[in-house]
Parts: C-alpha cells; sequence; structure tokens
C-alpha cells in the first residue's frame, strides 16, 4: 500500500483535496481492511468522477449529536476514549496514515455499549461539497486556510468533540456572548469563570465531585484545539493524557506515533 500511495503523501504528512480524486482502485480494497472497535467496518465502496459512498455494517445506534444531551460523564468519558483510540489507530498504525478531516459528531455512531464508532469520508472523494467541508466549524482554522488536511486537522476536531461532551454545547450555538466561536468562549470560561458556569448542568454533579478531572479534561480540549497547530498533541499523546485521568495512579504507557508529524 505504501507503493501506490506514496505518490499523494508529501512530506508534511498532509493530503490536499484535488490531489484526492486520482487515488487507485487499491486503495479501496486496503480502505475494507480496517480494523477497530471504534471504526465502523466498511463493507463495500461505490465511485464516480463526481464522489462516492462508503458502505458500512450496520451498528445498532444513534449519532453523538443526537444522544450526547442524555449522557452522564461516565458515558461520556467511554466516548471520547473509544473516539480518541481510533484516531491513534488511523494516524499511528496505518500505512500510510489516514485522515479524517472534519471530525464530525454526526460520524461518529453510538452503539448500544456506548462505544463511538467512526464513519470515514475520505475527503476529496467522498465529499464533494468541498465548499461545505471548509466551512465546517469541526475543520481546523489553518486547514480552511491552506486547504491541506493534516493529524493536526483532525487533533483540532477532536479537541471541539471534548468541549462539547463537556459544556453539552455545538459550535452552533448562539450564546458565546463577545466571544467568536466555541472554542474562544471555551478558553474565556475555563480561565476566568468558576466551574458551574461552563460544565454542563447535566453532568455537574460529577464535575463537583470530581473538578480536577473535568478540569483536566477542558484542559487537554483546549492544548487539542490551540491556534497554532504544532501546539497540539498528536492522537498517542491525547490517548495517554485522557487515559491517564481515570486512572491517575497507574501506570499509562504511551504509543509513539510510527510517523512525523
Amino acid at each position: 500500500m505504501d507503493d501506490f500511495l506514496s505518490s499523494i503523501r508529501d512530506e508534511n504528512k498532509s493530503i490536499q483535496l484535488k490531489e484526492m480524486n486520482s487515488m487507485p482502485t487499491r486503495f479501496w480494497t486496503e480502505l475494507s481492511k480496517l480494523q477497530h472497535p471504534n471504526i465502523g467496518k466498511i463493507v463495500a465502496m461505490v465511485r464516480s468522477e463526481k464522489g462516492g459512498f462508503l458502505v458500512y455494517e450496520y451498528i445498532e445506534g444513534k449519532s453523538l449529536s443526537e444522544v450526547i444531551g442524555g449522557l452522564n460523564w461516565e458515558r461520556r468519558r467511554k466516548i471520547a476514549i473509544g473516539i480518541a483510540r481510533a484516531l491513534c489507530y488511523l494516524h499511528c498504525f496505518c500505512s500510510p496514515t489516514v485522515l479524517v478531516g472534519d471530525l464530525l459528531p454526526e460520524k461518529i455512531v453510538i452503539d448500544g455499549e456506548d462505544e463511538p464508532r467512526l464513519r470515514l469520508c475520505i475527503p476529496g472523494i467522498m465529499c464533494t461539497d468541498t465548499k461545505s467541508f471548509f466551512s465546517s466549524a469541526y475543520v481546523a482554522p489553518e486547514t480552511r486556510e491552506t486547504k491541506h488536511i493534516t493529524h493536526k486537522t483532525d487533533i483540532y476536531g477532536f479537541g471541539l468533540i471534548l468541549i462539547q461532551l463537556l459544556t453539552g454545547k455545538s459550535p452552533a450555538d448562539p450564546e458565546f456572548g463577545m466571544h467568536e466561536t466555541i472554542v474562544e468562549w471555551a478558553r474565556y470560561c475555563y480561565s476566568d469563570c468558576h466551574l458551574d458556569t461552563w460544565v454542563d448542568p447535566t453532568i455537574r454533579e460529577h464535575a463537583s465531585n470530581n473538578p480536577n478531572e473535568i478540569v483536566e479534561t477542558m484542559n487537554l480540549a483546549l492544548h487539542c484545539t490551540a491556534s497554532d497547530p504544532t501546539a497540539r498533541p498528536c492522537s498517542s499523546e491525547v490517548v495517554q493524557s485522557i487515559e491517564s485521568l481515570i486512572r491517575p495512579r497507574s501506570c499509562v504507557f504511551g504509543i509513539q506515533c510510527s510517523t512525523t508529524i
């Protein structure tokens, strides 16, 4: 797989949408081999000159955007860990790396055991509306400007989902006042406001009993959504950080990425 895909990867491990349309047919076969408990299994693919579709195995559940409001913190935390592990697998164990691009809650199906299942949508082939893609709040600012998707694009999207899990608010929420984005609002709340002002009321009791865990999770989310992409952690560091929050007294071994960010 490395040989026939090396031509579409640049030295910075980024992908430009216009380059993706020339992916060889064998790429789809390699995609079907992806196996991870937090990634939906691809069972068929349909592609044309105008775009394409990935067909997934049936997953009993609803999208994260549909269920998030009724979840307690333990369930939200489990979902966050599952998404982080899926990204680590795609970034560090797939050769070449698979990038998501826009990590939307609508792409994440939550099954009956609260496990998130990420449904991939390969930018430039499966996403034909590039204007809509680059206007998504879940796409990193530098990606909207340069039109290049990188590992740090996915990390930004994950940080945004973490903020959503903590606050119960989406990027489209109108209640951010003078702050233009949910990230700016979250950064302000984290530094200047009491915990109760930004934590989702649904998980407020847990936050009161475990304030350090909630605060450190928000700290991770803000690192993931840093305006400077080089300041964001890689996916293996995200997994290590988020797992250490629930097992602070045990050793958590990080996984070193096999690629250079």
